[in-house]
């Protein structure tokens, strides 16, 4: 695999081989006037999905969770409101949406697994 401009990875076709949905969020306030988070596909888009840490970090007296995926799709700019990505039954919660090197090429997602369906 390549290194881009800033040693970041450079993904080929073959790479992104995962079938993923990316889904944008709205809050919706129901009859009883409470608030429901809605989800809204936005596309379905082939990615690279990388796992990375699997445990969350202790610091101090605090819990931190890592990022536990890196999915990378091709760079459209619709795409930077994905909130989550489902592949197949699994949910990825977006931390991170990054532009990699600002050339409209690639978008990082930093994302941890785990959530509501």
């Amino acid at each position: 695999m390549a290194r881009g401009i800033r040693n970041r990875p450079q993904f080929s076709l073959g790479a992104m081989r995962h079938r993923v949905t990316l889904e944008s969020v709205a809050r919706v306030k129901g009859d009883g006037g409470e608030w429901t988070e809605t989800y809204s596909t936005i596309a379905t888009v082939w990615a690279s999905v990388t796992p990375k840490r699997l445990a969350p970090n202790f610091r101090g007296d605090r819990l931190e969770f890592p990022t536990t995926h890196l999915i990378v799709i091709n760079y459209s700019s619709a795409y930077m409101d994905a909130r989550r990505i489902t592949l197949g039954s699994r949910i990825f919660v977006v931390q991170s949406a990054i532009n990699s090197d600002e050339i409209n090429q690639y978008i990082e997602f930093e994302c941890i697994e785990g959530g509501a369906k």
